[in-house]
C-alpha cells in the first residue's frame, strides 16, 4: 500500500457514495424499529466491522497476507472497504438513533435542557476526534502500526460491551423512550409483507408457474424501496426547516478544513507535521469555545439568530483564507502546466491518509526534514493565513452547526425523525462528494486558490440559505398569527358581538417553538 493513494480513494468513495444512497432507507427502518432494537442493533454492527476491519489490517501489516499473494491482497483490500463501508452506514444509524431521537425523547418538553444535552454531546465528539488520533498516532510512532491496528480492534470489543450495558441502563431509566408513534404508512407496509408471506407459505411448494409471481413480487418489493426513498426525499422538503438542513449541508462542499485535500495542500506547502497537529488542537478548542457559546446565545437572542450569528462568524474568520491566496508565498497560477511526476509517500502514517489526489511540486524530492513533504515557499505568510482562518473559523462552523440541529431536533415530528436525518446526512454526503469532484478536477496545488474561493462562497452561499429560512419562518409566523386572530374573532362574533368588537386588531405577535427570534413587541 504505501506509496499509493488508491486505498484511501477507493473508501472515501464508497462511504460518500453508500451513505448518499442508503441514507433515507436507513431514516425509514429506524423509525419503523423499537429504539433499544435499533440502537443496540447499529453498536454492534459499527463496533464489530470495525474490529473485522482491523483484524484484516492485522493479517496484511504481520505479513500473512502479502503483494506477493495477488488474490488474496486484493479480497483483503476489498474486504476492508466492504467492512468499513457498512461501519460507516452502522455509524449513521447509531448517530441517528441515539443524537437525533434517544436525546429529544430524554429532555421531553425541555428546550433548555435539550441545547445544554446536544452542547454536551458535541463537546465530547470533539473531544474524541482530538484524543483518538492522538492516542493512536503515539501508538504507531512509539510501538508499530500492527500494534495500533490490534488496539484498535480490541478497543472497539471492550467498548461494544460497555456501550451496550449504558443503553440498556438508559432505556430502562426514562420511560418515555418506550413509546415511539411508527409512521402509519409504515405499519401498513409491514401488514402487506406479513400477508404476502403467508400467501407464500399458503402456495403449493412445486408450481411452476410460482416462478413468474415470485420474480413479480420481488420486481414490487424493489419499486417499493425505490418509492420509499423518493418519500423519503419528498418529506424532507415539506419540513418548514428544510432550507435551515440545506445551509447545514452547504458547510460540506468546502475544503476549508482539516480534511485531507487540506492537509495535503499544507504537506505540500513544506509544513511541518508538529505544526500541523497543534493546528488541529487549536481547532478543537476553538470548537469547543462555539459549544460553550451555543447556549448562552440562544437564550439570549434566540435559535436563528444563534445559527446565522455562527455563519457571519465563519464567514469573517474565513476572510484570511480567501486572502492567503493573493498573500507572498502562494503557489496559486492558473497559467502553470501540470508537472509530470509522482507523489512519493515519504510518511505513510501521516500522508497515505491525508493526501487526495493532488499533484504536489517538488514532492518527489522534498527536502523537508521535519515532516513536511514539498519544497519550501519563498515565505509562510500564505500557508499562516490559511492555517489562522480555518483554526478560527470552528467557533462559528460549530455554532451554526449546532442552532440548526437544534431547530431540527425541536420541530421533527418523532415519527419522521430517521428518514428526516437520514436524507440529511445524505445531502451532506451528496455535497462531500461534490467536494472531492471539484478536487479531481482541479488537481494541482497551483490550483488549490480556486477551491479556496469556491469553498468560501459555498460557505456565503449557507448564511444566504439560513437567512432565507429566518424570512420563512417569520412570514410563517405572521400567517397562522393572522389566522389565528381572525377564527377567534369570527368565534366570539358568533356568541358575544359586544367582546368581538373590543378586540385590538393587531395584537402582538407570539412567536412558536422554534421562532423564538422574532421581535415580539411590535404589531404585524
Amino acid at each position: 500500500l504505501a506509496g499509493s493513494l488508491s486505498l484511501t480513494a477507493v473508501y472515501g468513495l464508497s462511504c460518500s457514495l453508500g451513505v448518499f444512497s442508503l441514507g433515507s432507507a436507513i431514516g425509514n427502518l429506524i423509525d419503523r424499529s423499537p429504539r433499544l432494537l435499533a440502537a443496540r442493533t447499529s453498536l454492534v454492527m459499527q463496533n464489530g466491522l470495525v474490529s473485522v476491519c482491523a483484524v484484516i489490517v492485522c493479517l496484511i501489516l504481520s505479513g500473512l497476507v502479502t503483494a506477493q499473494a495477488a488474490a488474496a491482497f486484493e479480497a483483503a483490500k476489498a474486504l476492508v472497504v466492504a467492512t468499513a463501508l457498512l461501519a460507516q452506514l452502522a455509524s449513521v444509524a447509531l448517530k441517528i438513533c441515539v443524537s437525533k431521537d434517544w436525546i429529544v425523547a430524554i429532555c421531553g418538553s425541555d428546550k433548555e435542557l435539550l441545547a445544554t444535552a446536544t452542547a454536551h454531546l458535541r463537546r465530547i465528539d470533539l473531544s474524541c476526534q482530538v484524543l483518538a488520533p492522538l492516542l493512536f498516532g503515539m501508538v504507531t510512532t512509539f510501538v508499530s502500526p500492527l500494534a495500533s491496528a490490534i488496539t484498535v480492534a480490541c478497543w472497539n470489543l471492550v467498548s461494544m460491551c460497555v456501550e451496550w450495558t449504558l443503553l440498556g441502563h438508559i432505556y430502562a431509566s426514562v420511560p418515555r423512550l418506550a413509546e415511539k408513534n411508527q409512521p402509519a404508512e409504515a405499519a401498513q407496509q409491514d401488514a402487506d409483507v406479513l400477508v404476502e408471506d403467508a400467501n407464500d407459505d399458503a402456495a403449493p411448494a412445486a408450481a411452476p408457474a410460482a416462478a413468474p409471481a415470485a420474480d413479480s413480487r420481488l420486481r414490487t418489493r424493489i419499486v417499493g424501496q425505490i418509492r420509499d426513498q423518493v418519500a423519503g426525499w419528498q418529506l424532507y422538503f415539506r419540513q418548514p426547516v428544510f432550507c435551515a438542513g440545506l445551509a447545514l449541508s452547504s458547510l460540506y462542499l468546502t475544503v476549508l478544513g482539516f480534511d485531507n485535500v487540506t492537509t495535503g495542500y499544507v504537506y505540500s506547502q513544506a509544513v511541518p507535521a508538529a505544526v500541523l497537529s497543534g493546528c488541529l488542537a487549536v481547532s478543537a478548542v476553538f470548537g469547543l469555545l462555539g459549544t460553550l457559546l451555543f447556549p448562552a446565545l440562544r437564550s439570549r437572542f434566540g435559535l436563528l439568530s444563534s445559527g446565522q450569528t455562527g455563519f457571519v462568524l465563519q464567514a469573517l474568520s474565513l476572510l484570511p483564507c480567501v486572502l492567503s491566496v493573493f498573500a507572498p508565498g502562494s503557489p496559486f497560477d492558473l497559467t502553470a502546466a501540470p508537472p509530470v511526476q509522482q507523489i512519493n509517500v515519504t510518511q505513510p502514517q501521516f500522508t497515505e491518509l491525508m493526501l487526495f489526489t493532488f499533484d504536489v511540486g517538488g514532492a518527489a524530492g522534498g527536502n523537508g526534514t521535519d515532516g513536511s513533504g514539498g519544497d519550501r515557499p519563498s515565505s509562510y505568510a500564505s500557508v499562516a493565513l490559511l492555517l489562522a482562518g480555518i483554526v478560527v473559523s470552528r467557533t462559528g462552523l460549530w455554532l451554526a452547526d449546532l442552532s440548526i440541529t437544534q431547530l431540527f431536533l425541536e420541530t421533527v415530528p418523532e415519527r419522521e425523525r430517521g428518514r428526516v436525518y437520514g436524507v440529511q446526512e445524505s445531502l451532506n454526503q451528496l455535497l462531500d462528494l461534490a467536494k472531492f469532484g471539484l478536487v479531481a478536477a482541479l488537481p494541482l496545488v497551483t490550483q488549490f486558490g480556486l477551491l479556496v474561493c469556491l469553498s468560501y462562497a459555498a460557505i456565503c452561499c449557507g448564511g444566504c440559505l439560513h437567512l432565507l429560512q429566518i424570512f420563512r419562518s417569520r412570514s410563517r409566523s405572521r400567517t397562522d398569527s393572522a389566522d389565528s386572530r381572525s377564527l377567534t374573532k369570527r368565534l366570539l362574533t358568533a356568541c358575544c358581538p359586544s367582546s368581538a368588537a373590543s378586540l385590538p386588531v393587531n395584537p402582538p405577535l407570539q412567536s412558536p417553538m422554534y421562532l423564538d427570534t422574532i421581535p415580539t413587541d411590535g404589531a404585524v
